[in-house]
């Protein structure tokens, strides 16, 4: 998600848009916490709906696009 709101604007690169009429975005999102154990998650005891809806909608995306979601080494 960070990578696609980073390419929004960007006129070679799929980006990611958010409207300015979507208020429960705004009014929470970009307040959410990172997790006190895993820095790399959220804080899911804050309101984290709207982020986990466009993180499914930025997965699906990669889905419909053939892109792979988790690489396997080895």
């Amino acid at each position: 998600m960070r990578r696609l709101l980073s390419h929004a604007g960007s006129p070679d690169r799929p980006g990611l848009y958010v409207a300015r009429r979507c208020r429960y975005f705004w009014d929470t999102v970009p307040m959410l916490a990172r997790d006190a154990e895993c820095i790399e998650d959220l804080d899911t005891t804050g309101p984290d709906h709207g982020a986990d809806a466009i993180r499914y909608g930025c997965l699906r995306q990669e889905l419909a696009a053939g892109v792979p979601l988790v690489r396997h080494l080895g």
